[in-house]
């Protein structure tokens, strides 16, 4: 294969656009970086740590580039015997420059200068190779920016888990919780494969009722709704029961009746509708009866969330054999108890079905843990 002349492209000029912070996502989930153990090489192991940073120096309309590793100082090169891709190049000649190649879908091709035909390519079971072919699935990167593409602002707020919301999962190893061609992935971060429904709800304790079905409402529930106005303003309680909490609703709406005919002039009320009924209770003292029995009926209640991936469309769940899988339906075992860690969006989720089982991140991937440190997420929400 002929290689091009490059004596008339020397070092690279300073003057042209340089992007910095950027990272090369290939289509298994990860990123290009530098070996951290053999400088010289790359890999296609990287997360988004320094070894994984390139600064891109564009030339030619943006048309061609080189591509510097921020922690090594060297360039992405070909070598000159077109066998291999290496991290070892001195930024100057035609080795180090790259014919950039776009797509409809915010992807680029890399192809040498050099060796025109040849372009840099990941396979899942190879890694970094050079390929002969263009347009192989391989050869297609995202060109992002601290983990997203540069357009990307959103996903910056805190999940309240309050609405219904696209969110993003972030874990402790600085990447989020994705599905990349099928298979959950570690590697994710605000692109769309890392975009999730967030479903959030009351449900149960699994063991004050372990025939309930948070998931299915019963033709036989019926709701409370509490408007507690006192000194912190006005509170919402909706709370979803069943016939097994009938008996003390009724005792409920006795005790809220019988407070109803109690009349003083305290501006402070608090208001219950059970079913049909609306009851007012304007003692202080009654207040406190009635906030109480509302705070104790909510205490049969946990918060709880579902997440469905907004591509796919299947739930994150984890099984009775405590293996965390994607399925399609919406069943109990794709609920998750929210233990909230740090008020209100870093939390630890716990399967609602198997007890003790968290969703946990480690180096080997997403699995089943026990609650510990690396059980623990940040959800940001999309708006």
């Amino acid at each position: 294969m002929a290689q091009q002349n490059g004596a008339d492209i020397g070092r690279r000029d300073s003057s042209l656009t340089v992007k910095k912070d950027m990272i090369i996502r290939h289509v298994h989930g990860a990123q290009i970086r530098a070996n951290p153990s053999n400088h010289q090489y790359i890999d296609h192991k990287g997360g988004e740590g320094d070894w994984s940073k390139w600064s891109i120096h564009y030339e030619d309309s943006n048309k061609v580039a080189l591509i510097q590793n921020q922690k090594t100082r060297k360039y992405l090169t070909i070598d000159k015997k077109a066998t291999e891709f290496l991290a070892n190049g001195e930024g100057t000649g035609v080795y180090c420059r790259f014919k950039i190649h776009h797509n409809n879908e915010g992807q680029i091709q890399l192809e040498s200068m050099a060796y025109p035909g040849l372009y840099l390519s990941v396979r899942s079971h190879e890694g970094v190779v050079i390929e002969t072919q263009a347009n192989v699935s391989g050869n297609y990167f995202h060109i992002l920016t601290h983990g997203v593409r540069e357009d990307d602002t959103c996903f910056t707020q805190p999940y309240q888990f309050q609405h219904e919301n696209i969110v993003i999962i972030r874990h402790p190893h600085n990447a989020g919780i994705a599905v990349i061609q099928g298979k959950l992935s570690d590697k994710g971060t605000k692109d769309t494969h890392s975009h999730w429904l967030a479903i959030p709800q009351l449900s149960p304790h699994p063991h004050s009722n372990p025939s309930s079905q948070p998931s299915q409402s019963s033709s036989a529930e019926k709701s409370i709704v509490a408007d507690v106005d006192i000194k912190d303003g006005p509170k919402k309680l909706d709370i979803t029961t069943s016939d097994n909490t009938q008996k003390s609703d009724h005792k409920t709406n006795e005790l809220l009746d019988h407070n109803n005919n109690n009349n003083n002039n305290n501006h402070n009320t608090a208001k219950v509708v059970s079913g049909d009924k609306n009851v007012v209770s304007k003692n202080s003292n009654d207040d406190k009866k009635t906030t109480s029995i509302v705070e104790e009926k909510h205490a049969d209640f946990i918060q709880t969330i579902k997440l469905r991936h907004e591509h796919t469309q299947k739930y994150l769940a984890i099984n009775e054999a405590r293996e965390i899988e994607l399925i399609n339906t919406d069943t109990d075992y794709a609920l998750f108890k929210v233990h909230v860690i740090t008020k209100p969006n870093v939390v630890k989720l716990e399967s609602w079905k198997v007890s003790g089982a968290f969703i946990d991140v480690k180096e080997g991937g997403i699995m089943v843990g026990k609650g510990g440190p690396h059980s623990q997420v940040t959800i940001l929400r999309k708006q």
